[in-house]
């Protein structure tokens, strides 16, 4: 969760991009979904809470915020439905109550359009055939999608999106690479055809 205020003539949906690119690094994707407004996070102050489609992330990360004091942050995930007590700040715990509350009252496809998820299946078939190569030599992720859903071209070109997310994450945490034209590259906003690859530095 990104916090942060908003400037004169800023639309709070605007202001809430800003925050997360600056204290994060994410540039955020798509229409952000209106969670409502809570009184009751600090006194006297309204906070207004968005839901952000975006790309692929690892399991932690180290942000460096050039702010006027710089600082660093350093992101990880806190699954939601842990209580959260002892020295998580108290409008911390508020805030993520009310997210998780509004969260959990989307219909199903909301949920699915802006919450991660996750294809076990696909990340394991994804390791599965690049251990099975030949040392070094990188897999053409239509092979992956082939061996998942067979030889109908309508259904294994479904899964491509989707391919190409768990591809991501696993080059976030280190077990493989995604390669462009030969070279290693980590992030999910690159375009255009790729190949998966043992994990190079």
């Amino acid at each position: 969760m990104i916090q942060g205020s908003v400037s004169e003539d800023e639309r709070m949906q605007d202001a809430a991009a800003r925050a997360v690119l600056e204290q994060s690094g994410i540039a955020v994707e798509g229409v952000p979904l209106s969670l409502g407004t809570s009184n009751g996070v600090v006194p006297r102050e309204t906070w207004n809470f968005f839901l952000f489609p975006c790309p692929p992330l690892p399991d932690n990360w180290t942000h460096h915020f050039s702010d006027d004091d710089g600082g660093e942050y350093k992101f990880f995930w806190q699954p939601a439905e842990e209580y959260l007590e002892g020295d998580w700040p108290a409008p911390f715990i508020r805030a993520l109550r009310f997210a998780v509350s509004k969260v959990e009252k989307l219909n199903e496809a909301k949920r699915n359009q802006y919450c991660e998820i996750q294809h076990p299946k696909i990340a394991r078939q994804i390791l599965k055939t690049l251990a099975q190569q030949d040392a070094g030599k990188p897999i053409d992720p239509t092979e992956i999608a082939r061996s998942i859903a067979g030889s109908d071209e309508k259904k294994w070109r479904k899964l491509m999106p989707d391919i190409r997310n768990e591809a991501v994450k696993l080059a976030f945490n280190g077990e493989i690479s995604v390669l462009r034209k030969g070279k290693p590259i980590l992030g999910a906003n690159f375009k255009g055809l790729y190949k998966i690859g043992p994990y190079q530095n």
